[in-house]
């Protein structure tokens, strides 16, 4: 028999990086983070962008090896090109707890 093992705590991000921060319409922007989780291991992570015109718009997780996650976001051919600010992450376990990394 196993020991019962309570997860109690949120996952942490250690490291996030970039493809680009300049992009045009129809082009894609990969997020990749590196993270880890005490007890149940990361499910999936959702990094926010907001253009220079303020809208908001974001990328769902899709694949992971070990620590390492990577998303990848095609920017709409209808949606503005230029800068985009990672507004913040939003990274969940596999019990759902979830943990925010907002960029200051």
């Amino acid at each position: 028999m196993q020991p019962y093992v309570v997860d109690t705590e949120a996952p942490t991000i250690s490291k996030i990086s970039l493809s680009k921060t300049e992009v045009d319409a129809g082009e894609t922007i990969i997020v990749t983070i590196e993270g880890k989780d005490d007890v149940s291991g990361i499910k999936n992570f959702i990094a926010y962008f907001e253009n220079a015109e303020g809208k908001s718009i974001h990328s769902n997780f899709s694949s992971f090896s070990g620590n390492v996650m990577e998303a990848e976001m095609e920017i709409s051919e209808y949606e503005a090109s230029g800068e985009y600010h990672l507004d913040f992450i939003e990274i969940y376990d596999c019990l759902l707890y979830t943990s925010d990394a907002a960029d200051d």
